[in-house]
């Protein structure tokens, strides 16, 4: 093994970012703990250069931040893909339990063809948006502390992110 002497005179005279960059590659695991050990160290330092390093570089911030929120998506997209292969019995269950809460849910005076047309309105605009639009509840069918129905005046269409982000609650509008 060549000494860091000898190799700062030759091989890396003048780099010293090249040398940093291999000798972490040679010595990746001792490198990750020496670092790990200062950041636990020095939480406010770390606090400090990631809110700078943010505030200087937002786009990418955003862009790496939009790229993990959507492998997390993947990730969740197959863990729920092969619950569902693996559990049949329990995925038809729960979607008909959803279609008897919806039955039981829709009043005698609701009109059907309304609500039938949010449905294949969001479809249409799925299509030609390329985003996935879905029919939420305004007021939850089995919200906490409330509980709508399944009328057109508590539909409306908004995107299926949206949507997963305001789950099952709902927001008071004034």
């Amino acid at each position: 093994m060549w000494s860091r002497g000898f190799l700062m005179e030759n091989k890396y005279k003048g780099n010293e970012k090249a040398y940093a960059a291999a000798y972490y590659q040679a010595h990746k695991e001792r490198a990750r703990e020496l670092q790990r050990a200062w950041q636990k160290a020095n939480p406010d330092r770390v606090r400090e250069y990631g809110a700078s390093y943010r505030s200087k570089y937002p786009d990418k911030c955003a862009e790496r931040h939009a790229l993990a929120r959507k492998r997390e998506l993947l990730k969740y997209r197959a863990r729920n893909s092969a619950w569902n292969k693996a559990n049949p019995d329990k995925k038809a269950f729960y979607c008909a339990t959803r279609r008897a809460n919806l039955l039981k849910q829709t009043p005698a005076w609701a009109d059907q063809n309304i609500i039938k047309e949010y449905y294949e309105l969001a479809l249409i605009l799925s299509r030609m948006s390329g985003e996935s639009i879905v029919v939420d509840h305004i007021i939850p069918l089995r919200g906490r502390g409330v509980r709508g129905l399944h009328t057109h005046d508590n539909l409306r269409l908004i995107t299926k992110e949206a949507n997963s982000y305001k789950g099952n609650r709902f927001e008071y509008q004034t």
